[in-house]
């Protein structure tokens, strides 16, 4: 009896035996799902596996992950695979189908610019491969198969085909930002890429425009709060830029590893600059002294991890960065709390500034630490709190402006009262010096336009004068005529007489002139000299030789009273009429060369050409 009862015990053991042992090959040869490419789900839940490489062992290639049994892979819980501080690689795959007649093109993107090493595989239905990637941010820029802020691989199935993809994510250091995956056709892949760039050019422009406003101001005003904020400013934009992997793709794009070094240098000096910033702003070191110091211990804290991200001590860094960011901020929350009890304006504008920050902190970096979900919220809330506080302080900025004017206005009340007498006496004197010197202008601008001699205009004027007439047109006096007058023998009268007798002649013949041509379209100058001009309209030419004649005879009376030899003149006379193709020059030339025909036929005459046909005739 006892016999066969242990011959029973024995045959029930083997029968448990073999079935552990059936149901071990059955889930060793079970397969993965497999995805139809021209249905893909809503995300890689359940459909991609994991693999957990450990660290302690020596680096896995594709061959020793393809000879892996299938029950050591594990379907993925989420799509946004979170492994935190982990030295560990892990490889993930899935399978694809292309059920379709067509080709398929499909593109997966991993949304993680900070992640260091990506090793991707697309195998075919043999295992063989058909293409392959070596990238990551800590590879160049060109090793990417798209230029683009994170990493995306493109996967195009031929009708019919069944393919996998493997991927191999590993740390510099230990440190793994939140890798998203998702799968999608190439159209929504590049849509939603065109919709994130709008999103981040506004985001990083509106920093900018904060940043420089600030800046502008801070200089301008010489104000210490303006220029510190816009340090802290600069820092956040520097760090988020490198945190989204803009600055990869410019200018580290052929220096990778600055880029991660650029991730933790400014994300310990955002802190560092915001403990700067807010001990000046709330005047901590007078309203606050203790706290004040413990900031200051907290910013020289944050310079360990800072120094340590320049020797690239990545992950160590973030360690020691994140509970000194989160206990700053814990700081200066409280801060602002008190302050505002206290009833501080400005302490109530700060405090409406960083507590969505701080909240949107806290959810990014409980992200990093597995604390909360990784949702395209706190994967942006950064950037979304970064904004609003950006905004929000900038007002508190305005409005510590508008403190600091009401302060001096208090302060200055009691020397404005004593200036205003001395004010209004300035403006007084202000107003005559002004009236002066623009009487002084007046003569000026009219001693430049003046013959100084005859009180008539010079030749600078006479230039402009001719040119806009010959341009303008007179329907009552058609005929537009430049006279050229040059005292015959002028030079024999000045020996004889002396020069004040021929200043005296001059300024006699000027005045003849102007009472002879006294319309107001006629225009007497002085030329130079002895010399000259005349320029004025009629309506015939008979009308101009009445008028040289009157001033002929006027001539005759002027030696009469100065008891010398008759004083005469030789004047050329050239006219065009309106309408005229004649350049200002060629009438000047035209009359200057009939005054010297006057001169050479004996003088004391004049002569009248008309030297041009109407452009309308």
């Amino acid at each position: 009896m006892r016999r066969k009862s242990r011959r029973q015990g024995w045959c029930l053991a083997i029968f448990t035996t073999a079935l552990v042992w059936v149901f071990a090959s059955l889930l060793n040869t079970a397969y993965a799902v497999v995805l139809s490419a021209n249905q893909l789900p809503d995300d890689l839940t359940g459909s991609a596996e994991l693999l957990q490489e450990p660290p302690d062992t020596q680096a896995w290639g594709l061959n020793t992950v393809l000879r892996k049994p299938n029950a050591d892979w594990t379907p993925i819980s989420d799509s946004v695979l979170n492994f935190s501080f982990d030295p560990s690689a892990y490889w993930v795959r899935f399978t694809l189908h292309n059920p379709t007649d067509t080709n398929i093109r499909l593109i997966l993107d991993v949304a993680q610019p900070l992640q260091d090493y990506i090793d991707a595989w697309l195998l075919d239905g043999n295992k063989s491969t058909v293409q392959s990637w070596q990238t990551g941010d800590r590879r160049p820029a060109s090793d990417r198969p798209f230029l683009y802020r994170a990493f995306a691989f493109p996967i195009s199935i031929a009708p019919d085909q069944q393919i996998q993809f493997i991927a191999r994510f590993d740390s510099h250091d230990g440190l793994y930002d939140a890798l998203p995956l998702a799968l999608m056709s190439q159209g929504s892949f590049f849509m939603q890429k065109d919709r994130e760039a709008l999103w981040f050019g506004f985001y990083y422009g509106a920093i900018t425009i904060l940043l420089l406003y600030n800046l502008f101001v801070g200089i301008a005003t010489r104000e210490r709060d303006f220029l510190l904020y816009s340090l802290y400013l600069s820092c956040f934009l520097l760090w988020n830029l490198a945190f989204r992997g803009y600055l990869a793709l410019g200018p580290l794009a052929n220096a990778p590893i600055l880029n991660n070094i650029a991730t933790a240098f400014f994300g310990g000096s955002i802190f560092i600059t915001l403990i700067i910033f807010t001990r000046r702003f709330l005047a901590l070191n007078t309203r606050m002294p203790r706290t004040s110091r413990c900031l200051l211990f907290l910013a020289m804290a944050m310079l360990i991890p800072v120094v340590l991200s320049t020797l690239d001590y990545y992950a160590f860094a973030f360690q020691l960065i994140i509970p000194a960011a989160m206990i700053t901020m814990l700081t200066v929350l409280a801060v602002a709390i008190y302050l505002s009890w206290q009833g501080l304006r400005t302490a109530r504008i700060y405090l409406l500034a960083w507590v969505l920050l701080i909240a949107s902190a806290f959810a990014y970096y409980g992200r990093v630490l597995s604390l909360v979900p990784s949702t395209w919220l706190t994967e942006n809330a950064l950037n979304i709190g970064s904004l609003i506080e950006l905004l929000v302080l900038s007002l508190a900025m305005a409005d510590r402006i508008r403190s600091l004017k009401l302060e001096r206005i208090e302060n200055q009340s009691y020397l404005f009262e004593r200036e205003r007498g001395m004010n209004q006496e300035l403006k007084e004197q202000v107003a005559i010096k002004t009236r002066e010197l623009k009487q002084l202008a007046n003569r000026f601008e009219q001693d430049s336009i003046t013959d100084a001699l005859t009180g008539l205009k010079n030749r600078r004027t006479f230039e402009s004068t001719l040119e806009q007439s010959v341009r303008s047109k007179d329907r009552d006096n058609p005929w537009l005529c430049l006279a050229l007058i040059d005292l015959d023998y002028f030079k024999n009268f000045n020996d004889q007489f002396g020069h004040p007798a021929g200043d005296v002649l001059l300024t006699q013949l000027g005045q003849l002139l102007q009472r002879t041509f006294q319309r107001s379209d006629d225009h007497v100058f002085r030329i130079g000299g002895e010399e000259f001009g005349v320029v004025f309209r009629t309506e015939s030419s008979t009308a101009i030789k009445q008028m040289l004649h009157q001033f002929q005879a006027a001539l005759t009376v002027i030696s009469s009273t100065t008891d010398t030899t008759p004083i005469t003149a030789s004047i050329g006379v050239a006219c065009v009429l309106n309408g005229s193709d004649v350049t200002p020059d060629n009438l000047y030339v035209r009359a200057d060369e009939l005054l010297y025909q006057c001169k050479e036929k004996g003088r004391n005459q004049f002569l009248i050409e008309r030297i041009d046909t109407p452009a309308d005739q």
